[in-house]
């Protein structure tokens, strides 16, 4: 079978730039027989055409200018989707408007209402769209729904976590204001959590009634126009420009409510420092027949 021709969006060769594109999507790409990279859009032509040069594409890869002309092309089968989350809605819509299947980052837009504008697209034209949602496939989210699919515990009563988010940034970077906004779609309420809540979901099952609680405590954030490596350095420079930003995203996450298998569910992602026993993560899964209690010391959720 013909390897799938994938179009990549996003894979900066800058230093600061696209490092998930780069970190992740890239390496997968290049050592899987099943796809062949045959396109790099970045936002200019110049910067495509030295991502193909600095990731030695040049065998196979085309540089874009825009996504018009790479949806257009014959050569490419599937398009990648690795920008910022605000301008997601606009890439994978122009590629299924193109008929190009489409593997979009998570989130796959800022909102509901342009999600759902996405996906009545993608199924008007009959296209495969993908959205990166990882953690259900991590090796403990597999374990713990294998467990679960054999009542190792019985019938699930209910199911408590508690975790945190770290302490609230106090400096940060102009290039990244999407992580201090609620609204953008790219907020720790939007990634952090809503990775770990698709997983959670795709382990206990779906919840069938809540109610949720938001709370930002920390509202004014120090921001130094840098990139997210150099802010340490900034904050220590008494010539580095800088100015105050309101902060909207959350440090506080509650959520209380029902799944539908008819379990109780609390889930409560603060920020701050680790509970008493070092832990960023605590999960109860309580059933008639015992307790799975899953912790985790560091890193993203699972």
């Amino acid at each position: 079978m013909a390897p799938i021709r994938v179009g990549i969006v996003g894979l900066s060769a800058s230093p600061g730039g696209s490092g998930w594109a780069k970190e992740t999507h890239l390496p997968y790409l290049q050592a899987s027989p099943a796809y062949e990279i045959t396109g790099i859009l970045n936002s200019t032509l110049e910067s495509s055409q030295e991502a193909v040069r600095a990731f030695k594409l040049t065998d196979t890869a085309k540089p874009f200018p825009d996504i018009e002309t790479m949806a257009a092309d014959p050569d490419i089968d599937l398009i990648t989707v690795c920008v910022e989350v605000k301008s997601h809605a606009h890439f994978v819509k122009v590629a299924l408007e193109h008929s190009k299947h489409v593997y979009c980052e998570w989130p796959l837009a800022k909102d509901l209402k342009e999600t759902e504008e996405l996906a009545a697209l993608a199924k008007s034209k009959g296209i495969q769209g993908y959205v990166g949602l990882e953690s259900r496939l991590s090796p403990v989210s597999v374990k713990l729904r294998e467990l679960l699919s054999e009542s190792i515990i019985g019938k699930v009563l209910s199911t408590d976590v508690t975790g945190t988010l770290g302490t609230p940034p106090k400096i940060w970077s102009e290039k990244a204001l999407f992580y201090l906004d609620v609204n953008s779609g790219q907020s720790p309420l939007h990634t952090r959590f809503g990775h770990f809540l698709d997983a959670f979901c795709f382990i206990v099952g779906e919840l069938d009634e809540f109610t949720s609680l938001l709370a930002t405590h920390e509202k004014e954030v120090k921001v130094y126009d840098v990139a997210v490596p150099l802010l340490a350095q900034a904050a220590t420079n008494p010539d580095a420009t800088s100015r105050m930003v309101q902060r909207t995203s959350p440090d506080e996450i509650l959520i209380h409510g029902k799944l539908t298998s008819g379990a109780l569910t609390s889930l409560h992602i603060r920020s701050g420092s680790t509970d008493a026993d070092g832990n960023n993560l605590r999960w109860l899964i309580t059933g008639t027949e015992g307790v799975i209690e899953v912790t985790q010391k560091a890193g993203q959720f699972l």
